[in-house]
């Protein structure tokens, strides 16, 4: 049978990141320290979305009136102690400052201080780099056209260079 849920709001005391759990302080009742709460997510088997609450985050728990000890954390929320800076027209995900904020216009927005990339990458559009681009390997291209001066710290290899090019002849 269907057993009636009861919830409370709950500030996270500890987590247990091998089992999923945390323990949570009930500050409308007494502050009792709750057993081991399991933490919902809403994909947890190949797909997975895995966010632990940190301690002290205030969070939403259930519990099953029928069974003792049986409860749930459901999720946390924003209050005016805890702020979401995010805009109706997007998601963020944020973590430790790292951010990845998807438009509804479909452009996405990588904020880090580093950002690896552990796969082959395709690029089907213009790739616009406001800074220098460091090479650890060779580069594979084309064409190559360059405005400007181009300096070289080792040897340029060539099929097709014309004498005009390099004496600057060329009209």
């Amino acid at each position: 049978m269907i057993g009636t849920l009861r919830g409370t709001i709950g500030i996270v005391h500890s987590v247990n990141t091998d089992n999923y759990t945390a323990k949570v302080s009930l500050p409308k009742y007494n502050n009792i320290i709750t057993g081991d709460l399991q933490i919902l997510s809403p994909l947890t088997k190949e797909n997975q979305i895995i966010g632990i609450p940190k301690v002290n985050t205030p969070v939403l728990c259930i519990f099953l009136e029928d069974e003792k000890g049986i409860g749930y954390i459901i999720g946390s929320f924003f209050s005016d102690k805890n702020k979401s800076n995010s805009k109706q027209d997007e998601l963020i995900v944020n973590f430790q400052n790292s951010v990845v904020t998807i438009k509804e216009d479909g452009n996405v927005i990588v904020t880090s201080n580093l950002t690896t990339i552990n796969s082959d990458t395709v690029i089907n559009g213009q790739l616009h780099v406001n800074k220098n681009v460091i090479v650890d390997k060779g580069i594979t291209a084309e064409g190559i056209a360059a405005s400007g001066s181009m300096t070289a710290g080792g040897e340029i290899t060539a099929a097709k260079v014309s004498a005009e090019v390099l004496s600057g002849r060329v009209e």
